[in-house]
């Protein structure tokens, strides 16, 4: 089982560097799409 995390702006940057060598896929709105609603996030 994969464990996915979708992590918004205020996530602490060492977790978020430290959970893929953990084996969890996360994705970064801060990196993906900074400043966005939170609409466009869920969309």
């Amino acid at each position: 089982m994969t464990v996915r995390l979708l992590a918004n702006e205020n996530f602490p940057r060492p977790a978020l560097l430290a959970l893929p060598a953990a084996g969890v896929d996360v994705e970064s709105v801060g990196e993906r799409m900074p400043s966005a609603a939170d609409a466009a996030v869920l969309a």
